[in-house]
């Protein structure tokens, strides 16, 4: 865990968003305050095996290492954890999203014809614009 710190820590220098810095920063202290408390539960746990309380503060620190290892990869990669929450799933998909909405667009309007009342301006308006 003293290697992963270390190389974290120059990635963490490396990152140019404060954002990724901060959330790097903070992973890397909830894994160096973790290693050392996982240690002391894991050997808790060696020695009291039949104690449930031993094995549920193994198993709470260990998950916290591991969620701060997450941390570390999410920054490291420049990505956050909450992205796909908040609709940021991927690049390009505003283009996407616009490219099928132009191409809707146009099919709904090549089903309308000259006579709808409601289309009729915005069909001869697109036709116009498209001749």
């Amino acid at each position: 865990m003293v290697k992963l710190n270390y190389v974290a820590a120059r990635r963490q220098q490396e990152l140019k968003d404060p954002q990724c810095r901060d959330e790097m920063a903070a992973a890397r202290g909830a894994l160096k305050k973790n290693a050392t408390m996982l240690y002391t539960a894991s050997q808790a746990f060696l020695r009291h095996p039949d104690v449930a309380a031993t094995r549920a503060n193994r198993d709470y620190v260990f998950k916290q290492v591991q969620e701060a290892i997450g941390g570390i990869s999410s920054a490291a990669q420049a990505t956050s954890p909450g992205d796909e929450k908040h609709g940021h799933a991927g690049i390009g998909e505003l283009a996407a999203a616009l490219n099928e909405f132009d191409v809707s667009t146009v099919t709904d309007l090549a089903l309308l014809s000259p006579r709808d009342e409601v289309g009729s301006v915005v069909w001869s308006s697109t036709v116009s614009a498209r001749l």
